[in-house]
């Protein structure tokens, strides 16, 4: 402790105090505040939840199908509508649900009648039944005559009376039976007409129905189907003793004979009549491929009763791909086009696609966001392509399916891209030019590399001032072509850059014209024959 004397006193009365104004403490009182205050919200504030990734991939198996039925085979399924479609209800129409009843004028002739199986006796329901107006020899003869004189005349006006008079007399009416076995079909006009029967699995039936008039306005026909000669065998995997179910066989010569595989690739093709037939598969919507040998037996029915056995094939082993299909919020996106590609280039894929007549891998998200894609080949790279109109296209990481991992989930998220507003001028005098085709696709030196992005493919027309709108790009590098008649057509097109965020508003694409000529040329189209009856044909 210093003493109190003169000296320390003197010392102390050197050292100066320093003050501050008050205002400017409260400033910086309330900066320091400020800064603890957005310290605390960003320390206390929850984490926000990373954005969804383009795809998400898991080894899982897909959902269990349902068994193939033959005769629904080509219509398993139906992609549903474009989202973006808006159907606008007539305002002189009823809404939907809240229809009358439509009132059907009865026809006043009909032929009636009962399908059984002839083994059993048993009614035969879903038999498809087909009535054809058959001509009779006068009205044949009368149609002749009169068609000779009409060429004979060259008169064109009277040969297109002929040819609709034709195409009339050749009606067909279309029915099939009930679980009961019997149909019932209406027809319209009286005549004489044929019946043909067939189901799949029976001998088809053809015969005459007999004819109608006001004095019999209704015949009743009953129909036996028998089963006919049968071709069987068995569709394994490859070189192993493994069965192939789902497998369609059928006749190539007529695909109405088909059947399924069972679960152990068991088929029988039955209903056949004598003759000769190429028997093959078809191994759509299903996880094989055709192996490098042609599917194809080539077989011959003597006997109506023939059982042909050991019409065996085999199949190469590929896998599944599947998955849903969802936006950034998680919901699910139905009809969105997913197609399964490899790392090389859409141009090189496309080339080798066509050389080797491979087909497209594809489908359609169903309502759920259910996709499947089957067949998928083993041991490669893929990758899968999402598209629609109502989000930016999405392309998965990339994955790879082996002979012990032959399935795979691939889950796709779509966001939302760039929207490009755009107008189609003319070059010379830069009026709008309307009704302009406009495609855009992604920069062409992005085709022949390979695929590392999406790439969005939109075409739009351009409306009476021009404009035109592309919506949902991926971010890229893009090219749009307009094309018109009495414009020039560029090579290079219109290149933009869309980041996949922000909206574009003034992009401009510029026609150039062409000198419109003064000549015409004009001629006469002939027949063979040298008839000038070729009325309404196309001529360019």
């Amino acid at each position: 402790m210093q003493a109190n004397t003169p000296r320390n006193r003197a010392r102390r009365a050197q050292v100066k105090t320093i003050g501050f104004p008050p205002g400017l403490l409260y400033a910086l009182g309330g900066i320091a505040a400020l800064l603890l205050a957005i310290g605390a919200t960003f320390f206390f504030a929850p984490e926000k939840p990373p954005a969804p990734p383009g795809s998400v991939i898991s080894q899982e198996s897909r959902p269990k199908p349902k068994p193939r039925n033959p005769e629904d085979i080509g219509r398993e399924y139906t992609p549903p509508p474009n989202p973006l479609v808006r159907v606008v209800q007539n305002p002189n129409t009823p809404a939907q649900g809240a229809l009358t009843p439509e009132k059907k004028e009865p026809k006043p002739f009909a032929i009636t009648g009962q399908v059984l199986e002839a083994a059993t006796k048993k009614p035969v329901a879903g038999v498809q039944l087909r009535v054809t107006r058959v001509w009779s020899e006068a009205e044949q003869a009368d149609w002749n005559r009169r068609n000779s004189e009409a060429i004979a005349s060259q008169d064109p006006a009277a040969i297109q009376a002929l040819t609709r008079e034709a195409q009339n007399m050749q009606v067909t009416y279309t029915e099939k039976s009930a679980a009961s076995g019997n149909y019932r079909i209406e027809i319209k006009e009286p005549g004489r007409y044929s019946l043909y029967a067939f189901k799949n699995g029976f001998l088809p039936v053809e015969r005459e129905a007999g004819t109608v008039s006001e004095e019999q306005p209704e015949l009743t026909v009953d129909i036996t189907l028998s089963n006919g000669a049968s071709v069987a065998g068995r569709v394994t995997e490859g070189n192993t003793t493994v069965g192939a179910a789902d497998v369609v066989v059928w006749v190539d010569e007529n695909r109405e004979y088909r059947a399924v595989t069972d679960e152990d690739g068991n088929y029988v093709l039955s209903g056949l009549p004598p003759g000769e037939y190429g028997i093959t598969i078809n191994v759509d919507r299903t996880p094989y491929r055709v192996g490098k040998a042609i599917p194809y037996r080539r077989i011959r029915i003597n006997d109506p009763q023939e059982r042909i056995t050991g019409v065996n094939f085999s199949v190469e082993v590929a896998g599944v791909v599947w998955g849903v299909v969802k936006n950034v919020h998680g919901d699910v996106v139905p009809g969105a086009e997913v197609i399964l590609i490899g790392r090389d280039s859409v141009i090189k894929q496309a080339i080798t696609s066509a050389l080797e007549n491979a087909r497209v891998v594809s489908d359609r998200s169903r309502d759920d966001g259910y996709y499947e894609l089957l067949g998928v080949p083993l041991n490669s790279e893929w990758q899968i392509y999402a598209s629609t109109d109502a989000y930016a296209p999405q392309l998965s990481d990339p994955f790879m399916l082996t002979e012990s991992a032959r399935s795979v989930r691939v889950d796709l998220f779509l966001y939302d891209g760039s929207t490009v507003q755009g107008r189609v001028v003319d070059s010379k005098k830069g009026n709008p030019v309307p009704g302009a085709a406009i495609r855009c696709v992604p920069s062409l030196t992005k085709l022949v590399k390979p695929l590392e992005e999406p790439g969005a493919f939109r075409t739009a027309t351009s409306d009476e001032n021009g404009y035109f709108t592309l919506p949902q790009l991926s971010a890229g590098i893009y090219q749009v072509f307009a094309q018109k008649d009495g414009y020039k057509f560029s090579l290079t097109g219109t290149e933009f850059y869309a980041d996949g965020l922000n909206s574009i508003n003034d992009l401009v694409v510029k026609l150039e014209p062409v000198a419109s000529g003064e000549h015409s040329v004009w001629g006469v189209v002939v027949d063979a024959s040298g008839c000038r009856c070729c009325v309404g044909r196309n001529v360019a």
